[in-house]
């Protein structure tokens, strides 16, 4: 289940280079948020459909 909680980070996440650690005490279970899983399957999915786009899209340069 989907959990909300506070970031731990200096500043932006580009900066250091990690990702900010989730604080374990200040999370708390909130039922509107997808699950971790959800999240990562389709962020996973949307990926690959840029990487089609973009390949489709290098073969068209390719062409012209």
């Amino acid at each position: 289940f989907g959990r909300r909680c506070r970031l731990r980070s200096s500043g932006w996440m580009g900066e250091s280079g990690s990702i900010p650690e989730l604080d374990g005490h200040e999370c708390e279970p909130d039922p509107s948020l997808p699950s971790t899983e959800d999240v990562i399957r389709k962020t996973e999915q949307i990926t690959k459909n840029i990487q089609e786009l973009l390949r489709a899209a290098q073969e068209n340069k390719h062409e012209r």
